[in-house]
């Protein structure tokens, strides 16, 4: 394993910080000026929302905080989990592919109607 490579297992707020930040680098590079992040990790958006970030050892937790202040309206709203139906696939679906953006137009079939 290379030097830039730790060992250290990710803990499922790290995954969520992770994937919210690039989604914000995802959204940027599109041209988004409005964007609403859900999540279901009252931990996470408590400390994103409230600015708390800065006091976060999370190195992504820090980034999503820095990407809020560009010249962009971003929001980060709690939901249930029950309302995660479409990521719950999403995930299912893209298991093997963890190193990988994909990017769905339509929701896939393995969703259904919503």
């Amino acid at each position: 394993m290379g030097k830039d490579r730790q060992a250290t297992a990710l803990t499922p707020k790290m995954i969520e910080a992770r994937a919210m930040l690039q989604g914000l680098k995802f959204v940027w590079v599109k041209g988004y000026c409005r964007v609403e992040i859900e999540s279901d990790n009252s931990v996470l958006v408590t400390i994103i929302q409230t600015g708390l970030a800065t006091n976060n050892n999370y190195s992504e937790v820090k980034l999503i905080q820095n990407w809020r202040l560009k010249n962009w309206e971003v929001k980060f709203r709690q939901i249930l989990k029950e309302s995660k139906r479409v990521a719950n696939c999403l995930v299912k679906e893209a298991k093997s592919e963890m190193e990988q953006l994909i990017i769905h137009e339509e929701p896939p079939s393995s969703v259904g109607a919503y």
